[in-house]
């Protein structure tokens, strides 16, 4: 067959395109990837060649097509290189899939050109990354008809509107189908209508070998139960890196048996679970500790009910050896019996939100990120305070927020006996920071009480004995310069005795908060350990 037939593929198969046409299409494919992609191997190594596979991918390249300026005279090997640069490593041959325009364009520009651009596609999947992107919207058998045999990702997002009933009955006939199960790499369905969501349950009790990414949620506000025996997933969910799932209950025990296969899980979403599927904080650790390659952990409670301990935490906790990142959303009394069961030396990112006007109350919080080797460097605390929450984040030297916390609490003295009960450790990190940045949020201001606050604000900042430099606004700065004032002249230094600096905006000579501060700052001078005031410009010295 001539090596320059161009060819139009459609879900019908390949078509042959008229004659004029095709050779403006093959003139500006081979424009395009020769004299873009090829050419530019013989300038410096700065240019695209250093991105072929590597700088000495590019010099291999540059030198085996010396003087070959043609593209018909490229061996195979080089053009399917040039195929993996101009597709980054990763080609998506969408076929259904009308939201992803650049891998149509990108598989039109490489298949489309001639037949041997199609057979040297077709016959490097995995070099190329080749994989079926299908959204039901035809009936899959028509997709798995025409191409060749590669693996399969079901993706569907609906973007907030719910999709139609036919998208809902071709995916779970599709997942039905014979040789489907064994080619499904990938399934993500945003809103998935309840009408057809029996069947889809129905389709996933037996085994996907190759199913590495299972995303679901279901549409409605109504939970929906996930019925987990012991033929969902074939029993087996070893073969899964990401398990996603919002507004869905987990029939424990049966769903704990599941997820003790899940060994090579690297993350586990557990968004927005309603209160009908409540999982205690002892069935999620021993899941856990069934999970050594866990990275990434979210959970999340709808219901902000307490569900007492069921029995007291073990002497040995669980350690996940690779968890970076923690985000946690519930009862804050869930949080310290989970915190009690596990330890992650490796965690960068902790976020952490408790339920709406719960006093923050976590004890093994100290003990949890103490033991976390990257989260006792931190030296940055800011705190944020607004009409419905305070809002923490611990930040390192790279500028990263690796520790933030949320406390929803609408009332400025349970904010800040909350924010003295999370800061009350004589370990790492609070006891350690070195700078801390206090500011309102000017969006939400939140509602200041009275004086009765001063002992409030006296009982956060006493943590902090190694901080030397204090950063506040013009609003939280008066407070704190009240409750300062009211410290006896032999407490002046037993409360931050570090402190070296207080940087405070919009600060002048004639200030109201030079006066509420002052006092402080005269017992501190006559002491020996001085302050100095700054005026501080929004940034942090």
């Amino acid at each position: 067959m001539s090596a320059n037939r161009a060819y139009s593929l459609s879900p019908s198969g390949p078509k042959k395109i008229s004659h004029s046409r095709r050779l403006r299409n093959l003139r500006h494919k081979i424009s395009s990837l020769f004299y873009g992609f090829v050419r530019p191997l013989f300038s410096s190594t700065s240019g695209p060649s250093s991105r072929v596979n590597g700088l000495s991918k590019g010099s291999e390249i540059r030198r085996r097509v010396q003087g070959q300026m043609t593209i018909e005279r490229l061996p195979d090997d080089v053009l399917i290189d040039i195929f993996d640069f101009y597709a980054n490593g990763y080609l998506v041959l969408d076929v259904f899939d009308v939201n992803d325009e650049n891998g149509m364009a990108r598989w039109r520009m490489l298949v489309q050109v001639c037949q041997r651009w199609r057979r040297l596609v077709f016959a490097s999947p995995r070099r190329l990354g080749l994989v079926l992107k299908y959204n039901g919207k035809r009936p899959m058998r028509e997709m798995l008809d025409i191409w060749p045999v590669l693996p399969i990702e079901i993706r569907v997002r609906a973007l907030g509107r719910p999709w139609g009933k036919p998208h809902a009955r071709n995916i779970v006939e599709g997942l039905k189908s014979e040789g489907c199960c064994d080619r499904v790499r990938e399934i993500h369905l945003d809103q998935f209508p309840s009408s057809h969501w029996d069947g889809f349950v129905a389709a996933m009790q037996r085994p996907f070998p190759r199913l590495t990414k299972l995303r679901v949620r279901r549409f409605g506000m109504d939970s929906a139960v996930l019925p987990i025996s012991d033929s969902f997933l074939g029993g087996s969910a070893s073969h899964l890196q990401q398990l996603g799932l919002r507004n869905m209950v987990l029939p424990f025990p049966a769903a704990q048996r599941l997820l003790l296969t899940a060994e090579n899980l690297v993350k586990l979403y557990l968004w927005n679970t309603p209160d009908a599927g409540y999982f205690s904080p002892e069935a999620i650790a021993t899941c856990l500790s069934a999970m050594p390659r866990l990275r990434h952990l979210i959970l999340q409670f709808d219901s902000p009910r307490r569900r007492p301990t069921e029995r007291p935490p073990p002497l040995t906790r669980s350690v996940i050896p690779v968890l970076t990142y923690l985000d946690f959303e519930g009862a804050h009394e869930y949080l310290d019996d989970l915190l009690a069961r596990i330890d992650a030396p490796l965690l960068r990112v902790l976020q952490i939100c408790s339920f709406k006007d719960l006093m923050f109350d976590v004890p093994h919080l100290h003990r949890f990120i103490s033991n976390a080797e990257l989260l006792r460097t931190l030296n940055h605390l800011d705190v944020s305070f607004s009409s419905y929450s305070v809002f923490l984040q611990l930040v390192g030297f790279a500028g990263m927020a690796p520790l933030m916390l949320t406390i929803p609490c609408t009332q400025s003295d349970r904010q800040l006996s909350s924010l003295a009960r999370v800061c009350r450790s004589p370990h790492p990190p609070f006891s350690t920071l070195e700078h801390l940045r206090i500011i309102d949020d000017r969006r939400s201001p939140p509602q200041w009480g009275d004086d009765t606050e001063n002992i409030h604000w006296l009982d956060f900042l006493h943590p902090f004995a190694a901080l030397k430099n204090l950063f506040i606004n013009e609003v939280v700065a008066p407070r704190i310069g009240h409750a300062l004032q009211d410290l006896a002249r032999e407490r002046t230094t037993k409360l931050l005795p570090a402190l070296k600096n207080i940087y405070v905006s919009q600060f002048g000579p004639s200030d109201p908060v030079q006066e509420a501060i002052g006092q402080f700052v005269a017992e501190r001078q006559r002491s020996g350990h001085p302050v100095v005031v700054h005026r501080w410009d929004g940034n942090l010295t």
